[in-house]
């Protein structure tokens, strides 16, 4: 895999965590809770059987 490859998900997590405490802060005063990190998670990184 290539380096762009590899780190795509990691950049799409952190891209969508940005995003969301920017709203945070500019509509709540407030971080991003801790289930709300996880959900983000979840999305770019999925649970698998192994």
């Amino acid at each position: 895999m290539g380096g762009e490859l590899t780190t795509a998900p990691f950049a799409a997590a952190l891209a969508e965590l940005v995003a969301t405490q920017a709203g945070r802060f500019r509509g709540h005063g407030g971080f991003v809770t801790l289930p709300a990190w996880a959900d983000i998670l979840d999305r770019h990184f999925p649970a698998t059987d192994q």
